[in-house]
C-alpha cells in the first residue's frame, strides 16, 4: 500500500521566541524598540534607534559593536542634560588620520548661553561616563551644533 505524500513529510519545526532570544549583555537602557535580525534581512523600512532614523552604516556598526542600547542611553541622557535639544541624527565617522578608528556621532541642535551649554555638557559627560561601559565610550561621540 502506498503512503500519501503529505503523511511522509515531516513538518518543519521553528524555534520559539525564547529559543531565538539572545541574552543582552550590559543592558543599560530601557527597551524602546524591537530590532529586526540583521543577517540576511533587507528592508525598505528605515531602522530607528531611540526614535532617530539610522543609516545602514550606523545600524551595522551599532549591531557589530553591541551599541544599540548604549546609543539609546546616550540619546536619553542628552535630552535630560541639555535643556533645549532640537533635531538629532546619527553619523558613522572614520578618523582619516588614525587607522581603525571608528565611532558613531550623535548630532543635536542645542540652544542656550555659553555658560549654560558648558554646564550642561559637563553634566552630560559625567552622566555618560557613569552609564556606559568604559569600552563603549570611545565608540559614541556627541556632536552638538548651535541653532
Amino acid at each position: 500500500m502506498k503512503q500519501s505524500s503529505s503523511s511522509s513529510k515531516k513538518a518543519k519545526v521553528y524555534p520559539t521566541a525564547e529559543e531565538r532570544r539572545v541574552p543582552a549583555a550590559n543592558k543599560v537602557a530601557e527597551s524602546l524598540a524591537v530590532y529586526a535580525p540583521t543577517r540576511g534581512y533587507k528592508s525598505a523600512v528605515p531602522r530607528r534607534i531611540s526614535g532617530i532614523t539610522a543609516s545602514n552604516e550606523v545600524w551595522r556598526f551599532a549591531v557589530r559593536n553591541d551599541l544599540l542600547a548604549h546609543l539609546e542611553t546616550s540619546v536619553r541622557l542628552a535630552k535630560e542634560c541639555f535643556r533645549q535639544v532640537g533635531k538629532m541624527s546619527f553619523t558613522y565617522d572614520i578618523d582619516p588620520e588614525i587607522e581603525n578608528e571608528f565611532w558613531i556621532s550623535i548630532h543635536a541642535d542645542i540652544q542656550g548661553t555659553l555658560d549654560e551649554l558648558l554646564q550642561q555638557d559637563l553634566a552630560y559627560g559625567k552622566a555618560l561616563v557613569r552609564a556606559l561601559p568604559k569600552a563603549k565610550l570611545p565608540l559614541i561621540r556627541f556632536a552638538p551644533g548651535l541653532e
